[in-house]
């Protein structure tokens, strides 16, 4: 297997050209010298052998060595950082479980024979969020838009503009310069006039899942962190299986982080790596946060935020611009067991864990039963909020299964199909 660069492979054509170039006119000044006539069937015999010498010396220099391990994928991406290759690269799985990867850029990070290991991104980082088994379920779901999208390039979903699909859209008049295979001619044989076939353009899909990851997020047991965590790496997973565009984002006090326009297997490392190392710390403002999220070119898709939604600012202003910018919104809200139904009681003092702020309370059980109530009023209100903007709305527990709250309540919600 042969792993050329584009300018390696420019490079090798411009000097052969030119010796051949200058291998025609030292025979040609040769001839002229001593006075040898060739017929015309002698030179091209001549000129034939020395091309296929010409050939033969190159293919032969760049021949598949019987050692160079077997491509089983593509991984990691284009760049000059960690992680990061200068130009397309292979990997190969080893017994051992290395991922060993193929580099021709010749840099520093790669070794004398082209081979680098990496040890910071493997499939443990993905398995801690994301089981084997779990990932084989996942590889049969797919992200389903209620919307008629307007994507960038093409891919599998309809869209309002006309192009070209096997989904009629309407007819219109034919002028000169249209494409004569999209005549309708059982039309022209009814009416002698051309008229043309238009069809609904099939685009691809923009999936972006948000997480929170401010200090309240780090609560709970199972901790509220680690199980949005893994949602994101389900929902991401499932996005770049299905070859769409995929930005996941992380936000606190606004975005903290983002990668942006990952398509295809070889980013679920990278995207492991990502949500491993985004810790909960901090305030939350969803405000400044959506408004990030809707400025600059941005695709209309899918947009997933997880979070407890417990923020002092309120979440209508965010949701109403997620809503404004045309994005299909889901809002998945997480909360723990201890948040859904505390088991306190007695003079207590509590602080928040974002700002700090205290209070002093006596809890008993009527305090109890006016916070379940309160609560149950909140997850309403955010539902009710999210069902007249036209978004949709789940309730979650970190008590409950990531598969099920995927396999099942996504489902039934139309997220996933």
């Amino acid at each position: 297997m042969h792993y050329a660069r584009d300018q390696q492979v420019i490079a090798s054509s411009l000097i052969l050209i030119g010796t051949y170039i200058l291998l025609g006119l030292a025979m040609g000044l040769f001839l002229r010298l001593f006075k040898i006539g060739f017929n015309n069937r002698s030179r091209v015999v001549l000129l034939v052998c020395c091309i296929a010498a010409g050939l033969i010396a190159g293919c032969s220099s760049k021949a598949e060595r019987s050692d160079r391990p077997d491509v089983v994928g593509s991984f990691g991406r284009t760049g000059r950082g960690a992680g990061e290759f200068l130009y397309l690269r292979a990997i190969e799985l080893l017994s051992n479980g290395e991922i060993v990867v193929l580099d021709k850029a010749g840099s520093a990070k790669a070794s004398t024979a082209g081979i680098a290991k990496f040890t910071s991104i493997s499939a443990s980082q993905l398995h801690e969020l994301l089981t084997p088994k779990f990932m084989n379920r996942l590889d049969a779901l797919d992200v389903l838009s209620r919307k008629i999208l307007q994507g960038k390039i093409q891919g599998e979903r309809r869209s309002k503009r006309r192009g070209h699909s096997v989904e009629f859209a309407d007819h219109r008049p034919y002028v000169v310069g249209d494409d004569l295979r999209f005549i309708d001619w059982n039309i022209f044989g009814r009416l002698e006039q051309l008229f043309l076939k238009l069809f609904l353009e099939e685009l691809d899909l923009t999936l972006h899942v948000t997480l929170d990851i401010s200090g309240s997020m780090g609560t709970g047991e199972p901790r509220k962190n680690l199980y949005a965590k893994q949602l994101a790496a389900a929902l991401t997973y499932i996005g770049l299986v299905n070859n769409n565009r995929v930005t996941l984002s992380v936000f606190d006090d606004g975005l903290r982080a983002r990668l942006a326009n990952m398509r295809g297997r070889s980013y679920l490392p990278q995207m492991a790596e990502f949500l491993l190392d985004a810790k909960p710390e901090g305030v939350s403002n969803f405000t400044k946060t959506c408004e990030q999220l809707t400025t600059g070119p941005s695709g209309r898709g899918v947009v997933i935020v997880i979070s407890d939604f417990l923020m002092k600012e309120g979440y209508a202003a965010g949701l109403r611009r997620l809503v404004g910018g045309q994005a299909e919104v889901y809002a998945i809200l997480l909360l723990s067991p201890q948040e859904l139904s505390p088991e306190i009681s007695g003079d207590l003092k509590l602080i928040d864990v974002e700002d700090g702020d205290s209070s002093e309370v006596t809890v008993s059980g009527a305090l109890l039963k006016y916070y379940k109530q309160n609560l149950r009023a909140y997850c309403d209100e955010l539902q009710n909020f999210c069902t007249k903007l036209g978004a949709y709305c789940m309730l979650g527990s970190t008590a409950e299964p990531v598969e099920t709250v995927v396999l099942t309540h996504l489902r039934k919600l139309g997220l996933l199909n």
